[in-house]
């Protein structure tokens, strides 16, 4: 949730980067947040589009997501940590 605002107050201040590619990437215990703050972004940016396509405004933006990376991601501890000997 936190993410998204920060997002969208940098595209304020900062609106040439709209032009930009939008990139996540993330290592090891990364992979816990990066899943979710990418879909965080795409949840708004559909919801930004579709209250477009019904006439609504906002200052939001659409942010323009790219490519999500994640390197030996941490992603689901309870799988990782079930092989590991004890």
């Amino acid at each position: 949730e936190k993410v998204g605002s920060l997002l969208q107050m940098f595209y304020a201040c900062f609106p040439d980067y709209l032009k930009l590619k939008f990139n996540v990437a993330a290592k090891s215990y990364g992979g816990q947040y990066a899943p979710n703050i990418v879909s965080r972004i795409m949840n708004e940016n559909q919801a930004l589009t579709r209250a477009t396509e019904f006439g609504f405004s906002s200052n939001a933006v659409v942010i323009p997501l790219s490519t999500v990376m994640i390197g030996n991601g941490l992603t689901d501890p309870h799988i990782w940590f079930a092989s590991v000997p004890d």
